[in-house]
């Protein structure tokens, strides 16, 4: 057998204890609310951008940043504030009505680095806006475009009293997306790992909605034609008003209340389907299948509107209120 050298034996205990006086220090100091935030020792200027001339109407907007926190608003006429450290820089142009904003991160070893720079940019009137990020969050409020296009990596985004006269796209892979009183001509919200949830949204045209590992939920939703799926997670509905309707996912419940939707489709592989009809049963075509559960509804082949509902391993619940 070969034998290991003595120096690498002290190399190897001299890892291990210094791992071990690590966890314990951080242990130690969890465990007395200490603060590591304290340790962070980058100082953070505040910066202001405004054109030379007063902004009233951009044709578009570019957002991209790493990691900051980015809240948009509406206002008269272009302003921005920021923060700014040795690490951390923004590019600001604005030129020909293209508002344009990158973030520069300069790499600087720092053992410590907790703080989330915030931006808060307030837009007139603007056609086009684009926002992409890697890191942290984005908040719009009270604002109108033609187009809106959002594609980030790791953030939770939330909209708020957002009118969209075309499509809206708005894409991230871990981050919750919330959207309320919201209008698009066309809207797809998505993520991979978070929830969805939108309340009192209304799209002309065709909305959809998903994720892979999380829940879907739109309550006061108008749409013309919906798809709400998820993979791993419930949908959840109500006061859904739609003229075609699709609802999917594979593990996980389906509840619809107050429908008032002509086709409405639903289906899942481990859960029960429940759903509630404004109208009577008369006005729909209706078919339920089940492998394993239960469902309280035989199928019907007339009617102008139609109930489909689908599901392996569970039950399946149609009701009717007037």
């Amino acid at each position: 057998m070969k034998k290991v050298k003595l120096s690498t034996k002290i190399a190897a205990v001299g890892i291990a204890l210094v791992v071990v006086a690590g966890a314990l220090f951080v242990g130690g100091m969890s465990l007395l609310d200490w603060d590591f935030r304290k340790l962070d020792n980058t100082v953070w200027t505040a910066k202001e951008y405004a054109p030379e001339t007063e902004t009233t109407v951009l044709t578009s907007a570019v957002i991209d940043c790493d990691s900051s926190y980015v809240k948009i608003e509406k206002g008269d006429s272009l302003a921005i504030q920021y923060e700014e450290s040795d690490k951390v820089k923004y590019e600001v142009e604005c030129e020909g009505g293209t508002l344009t904003v990158r973030e520069r991160r300069l790499f600087k070893f720092t053992m410590f680095d907790f703080h989330t720079p915030k931006m808060s940019i307030v837009l007139p009137s603007t056609a086009s806006l684009s926002v992409n990020a890697v890191n942290g969050d984005l908040e719009i409020n009270d604002n109108s475009f033609v187009e809106l296009n959002i594609d980030i990596v790791n953030c939770d985004m939330y909209f708020d009293g957002i009118e969209v006269a075309q499509s809206a796209i708005i894409e991230t892979v871990n981050g919750n997306v919330t959207l309320h009183n919201m209008t698009a001509g066309n809207l797809r919200a998505n993520s991979i790992n978070g929830d969805i949830k939108a309340t009192e949204v209304t799209v002309r045209n065709y909305a959809e909605l998903g994720t892979v590992n999380g829940d879907v939920s739109a309550i006061k939703f108008t749409a013309a034609n919906v798809k709400f799926e998820t993979v791993n997670g419930d949908v959840y509905t109500e006061e859904l008003a739609a003229r075609e309707c699709e609802l999917g996912t594979v593990n996980g419940e389906i509840e619809s209340r107050d429908n008032q939707t002509r086709d409405w489709s639903a289906e899942t592989v481990n859960g029960s389907i429940n759903a509630n009809f404004k109208g009577e049963e008369r006005e729909y075509r209706i078919e339920c299948h089940t492998v394993n559960g239960s469902k309280n509804m035989h199928d019907r082949e007339d009617g102008e509107k139609s109930i489909t509902a689908e599901t392996v391993n569970g039950d399946i619940g149609i009701w009717f209120s007037h």
